[in-house]
């Protein structure tokens, strides 16, 4: 004997019962297991619907956590933008503001020229590696941001014309 599992009018399967002995099934046995079908296509239903919930539940973590991020990340960037526009109002050096950015950041900044120098540091024991210098050049010739390998570079540009590109040895 089979009876549709219906939700609605939509057939979502089909609840199949047997007899080891031949025998007919009576009123009373399609009667119960149509029943039994209606209760078995509302759990699958609900099992669905639970994880598609759990699924979206999910996402919104994700989305949430991105979210997070990405307000922690503006409001570092507001928090840069003002103690180092309040350092070249007060004429200070590029030392001067990488040492305010290394502050602001929490992490070593090295200012690298075009040519591959180091214009100033707030890590001095480490110069850039062959890498670190190859990937600023990557970021002068697309005048992006890279961040990869462990750095994160930021060209700078005046006029179309690199000046300097921020290096930090994070993925910030």
């Amino acid at each position: 004997l089979g009876v549709p599992l219906l939700l609605g009018r939509t057939v979502i399967g089909v609840l199949y019962a047997a007899n080891h002995d031949a025998r007919p099934f009576s009123r009373a046995d399609v009667d119960l297991l149509t029943s039994f079908a209606g209760h078995a296509a509302v759990a699958l239903d609900n099992t669905r619907r639970i994880r598609e919930t759990q699924a979206a539940l999910a996402d919104l973590r994700e989305t949430s956590e991105l979210l997070r991020r990405n307000v922690e990340g503006v409001q570092l960037a507001s928090v840069a933008h003002q103690r180092l526009t309040g350092v070249v109002l007060q004429g200070g050096s590029l030392d001067d503001l990488t040492h305010e950015l290394q502050q602001v950041l929490q992490e070593p900044v090295l200012v690298v020229d075009a040519r591959g120098a180091v214009l100033a540091t707030g890590d001095a024991e480490h110069p850039p590696s062959t890498e670190e210098l190859e990937l600023v050049q990557d970021a002068f010739e697309d005048s992006g941001t890279h961040i990869e390998a462990g750095v994160s570079i930021a060209p700078v540009f005046a006029g179309g014309d690199p000046l300097a590109a921020v290096l930090t040895r994070s993925e910030l």
